[in-house]
């Protein structure tokens, strides 16, 4: 958990905090509920834990995606009771909000704060099936007993194949760095895979400095070629869109974007 924290001069009180958290979405709400997930749960409850609740003006409290493609709460190898819908989401957003509160009583606060910010749009290739895959995917497509309305994999799989076949050779992946006093926050359009945000954090000229994923688009998981070597449903053709290497090549861009406004 990384956050920011804004609060009024002189120890007064809590204007906002901004947080990234590398954990993937919990899930289990009730059939047909549209909801913010932990991220909502969290910006209420970190009002309630720093006494900001019906605060004038009021307390903004936020949770961003961190580093979370390949990170979740749950390890399915276990078998596990059911919970009640909401139950998990309460308490993962609870408890990281009473530890981020706490920390936020101890954090060091400054009166003034450097601001820059760099933004690019990187063309990275995008990845295209082969000529077997596609044979594959018209022959699965034609198979009437596999039905991608009910969930069938190969079904669902076969159209994202021929989807993909149709986009264009290269996108723009719109990449930023933000500097905010003492900290940078680097952004990536995907799901990112954890190691990435956590070599950022490693070789970033600022520090602390960390990663926010999902911002500016989706352009579905972004695993490492290490990740890619090892295979799992995250680097199937169609849930991942670009080449192999675009983890390694979008980084690197950021790390010379932090540079810049290290100086």
């Amino acid at each position: 958990v990384s956050f920011l924290a804004v609060r009024e001069v002189g120890g007064g009180k809590p204007i906002a905090l901004f947080t990234t958290y590398s954990l993937h979405y919990v899930g289990g709400v009730g059939n047909g509920h549209v909801s913010a997930d932990y991220f909502g749960v969290y910006s209420e409850a970190l009002a309630e834990k720093l006494g900001a609740v019906n605060q004038s003006p009021p307390f903004v409290g936020m949770m961003a995606n961190g580093t979370s493609g390949d990170i979740n709460n749950i390890n399915f190898r276990t078998p596990r009771p059911a919970k009640t819908p909401y139950e998990q989401m309460e308490y993962v957003a609870r408890d990281v909000a009473a530890k981020v509160a706490d920390a936020a009583g101890r954090a060091l606060y400054k009166n003034t704060a450097r601001l820059d910010a760099r933004y690019t749009e990187l063309p990275v290739a995008s990845r295209k099936p082969d000529a077997q895959l596609m044979a594959w995917a018209a022959k699965t497509i034609a198979d009437p007993t596999l039905d991608p309305a009910k969930g069938n994999l190969s079904a669902i799989y076969a159209r994202r194949t021929e989807r993909m076949a149709e986009q264009p050779a290269t996108l723009k992946m719109p990449l930023q760095v933000v500097r905010l006093g003492d900290v940078a926050l680097a952004t990536m359009p995907c799901e990112v895979f954890c190691e990435i945000g956590l070599e950022y954090k490693k070789r970033s000229t600022i520090k602390p400095g960390w990663m926010v994923s999902l911002a500016h688009g989706y352009y579905g998981y972004l695993p490492t070629p290490r990740h890619h070597a090892l295979g799992g449903y995250e680097t199937w053709m169609g849930t991942n869109r670009l080449e192999i290497k675009a983890s390694d090549i979008m980084l690197e861009h950021l790390l010379k974007m932090t540079e810049e406004i290290a100086r």
